[in-house]
């Protein structure tokens, strides 16, 4: 059962036993969960080295039963772990310490859209691909694209401020949530904005929420923005010879294609990897440091064709950065069937390391302008830690997000690479400091990098957070011990 031991099971299904009579008027018994299985399964995400210890598994399928559910967990002195689609990569749905699991898989009826608002009101646990959907069946755009995106859930993806591979053109969610509603960690229900674009009456609150890991509210409604629908686009894949020239190359892509949505890097490991275990061809005759995926739209938003965004103009464009050296050899999607084989290269790094590789998974950003430096230092600075460990990355370059991959080597025992891997966070995060950079760009804090946050965060700042949190949350219930040191709180 996922590397938990059979006492722990015990001790698991013992715990439950105790703790779910005290929320049996609260929801109806299918709706309570004390199985060990379903304890194992909803008490982590996909960070499965650590051991989830929940004390019981609960469904509610509205505001009310949250607000309940809060109340008397303050009462009976029970943390609570919100759970969404559990697609997080730092521990931050991981219930550690007997909390209550909060799971909002079952609160997704609710998607109503408005064409005159432009709006999507949503219930925490509708999908973001069912959501995508809606929007696009009414012809109108919610621009969230990640690889996740069929099991991820709205209120999770709110809670981490979740970007994906289009940021560099539509930005994180946190730009389309127009109002939220949440439960706060005194059981109070509060509506923050509702479907408003102008209300300028005070602290903006709901921003507060977006990104803060359900450690100060737990988000039980969702009103989004929408927008129109970006029109054709072509897929095109380059090839660099030197990392210096990746920042060029975004610089002159933003100038010769005014419509660029896509800028994806990843190295000639990442691409052996993915080649290798899927026994595909490369899109190369040679081989490269690195890659940059583009996607470049063929019009603009209100229909107009713009000279520079016809196939021919863009043929032209990538000829030019040919011609100025910054790019090496280029690929041009021709059809369908082809573009989503470019973008396979890049979708399938993830899920076939985690897979087919011992892997310790790290993501980070740091200025755009500091991150061919910081892909040219990484292989010293590991070095300088451990020779065998090797190293792939990847990730959206165009918003100065990368994922680091430490990747154990056939001569390495597991012992040896888990202590590697410790010891290269360290020297990894501090050359992330030197750059002004961050420890965690999109996956969040959770428990895995919260003991690393001093290499970002000032004293000052957690020291406003934990007040901020005292004040939402003054029993400390919500999501304790993520995001805010507990000798803060």
């Amino acid at each position: 059962m996922s590397g938990v031991s059979s006492q722990k099971i015990q001790e698991l299904s013992s715990l439950s036993q105790k703790v779910a009579p005290l929320f049996s008027h609260i929801l109806p018994l299918d709706r309570i969960r004390t199985g060990a299985d379903d304890l194992i399964k909803y008490g982590r995400d996909w960070r499965t080295e650590l051991t989830p210890n929940p004390s019981l598994i609960l469904f509610p399928v509205s505001i009310i039963e949250v607000q309940e559910i809060v109340r008397k967990c303050i009462t009976e002195n029970l943390g609570i772990v919100p759970s969404g689609g559990r697609t997080g990569l730092s521990g931050g749905a991981t219930a550690t310490k007997g909390e209550v699991v909060l799971s909002f898989e079952k609160f997704n009826k609710k998607a109503i859209l408005s064409k005159i608002d432009r709006t999507l009101t949503l219930d925490p646990g509708v999908t973001t691909e069912r959501a995508i959907n809606v929007a696009k069946e009414a012809g109108l755009h919610l621009p969230l694209d990640f690889a996740a995106k069929g099991s991820a859930q709205i209120g999770g993806n709110i809670a981490t401020n979740v970007g994906g591979i289009k940021v560099i053109k539509w930005g994180n969610i946190r730009r389309w949530v127009l109002g939220l509603t949440i439960v706060t960690g005194t059981g109070e229900i509060v509506r923050l904005n509702g479907a408003l674009y102008k209300n300028q009456t005070g602290y903006d609150l709901r921003n507060l929420i977006i990104g803060s890991e359900g450690t100060l509210g737990l988000i039980v409604e969702a009103i989004l923005t929408l927008t129109t629908p970006p029109g054709p686009e072509e897929r095109v894949l380059c090839a660099i010879a030197d990392y210096q020239d990746i920042p060029r190359l975004l610089e002159r892509c933003r100038d010769i294609f005014p419509s660029l949505s896509l800028f994806e890097f990843f190295d000639s490991f990442c691409l052996d990897v993915v080649t290798e275990s899927h026994g595909i061809s490369s899109p190369f005759p040679e081989k490269y440091p690195g890659y940059v995926l583009l996607d470049i739209e063929t019009n603009t938003s209100s229909g107009v064709t713009c000279t520079s965004t016809t196939l021919s103009g863009i043929e032209e464009g990538l000829s030019q950065l040919l011609e100025e050296g910054i790019i090496c050899d280029v690929v041009i999607a021709q059809g369908s069937k082809q573009k989503q084989e470019l973008l396979n290269y890049r979708e399938r790094i993830s899920e076939t390391l985690s897979s087919g590789y011992s892997i310790h998974k790290n993501d980070i950003s740091v200025p755009l302008s500091t991150l061919s430096e910081f892909i040219q230092k990484l292989p010293r600075v590991l070095s300088q830690v451990d020779s065998r460990l090797e190293v792939g990355i990847f990730g959206h370059f165009g918003d100065g997000n990368l994922h680091v991959n430490y990747v154990k080597s056939s001569s390495m025992k597991d012992v040896d690479f888990v202590e590697s891997c410790k010891s290269a966070d360290e020297a990894v995060y501090s050359l992330i400091q030197s750059l002004g950079g961050s420890i965690s760009a999109e996956h969040g804090v959770g428990l895995l990098k919260l003991p690393y946050l001093s290499y970002t965060q000032s004293k000052i700042e957690s020291a406003l957070m934990a007040d901020i949190k005292r004040t939402f949350d003054p029993h400390g219930i919500l999501n304790p011990g993520k995001m805010i040191p507990s000798s803060l709180f």
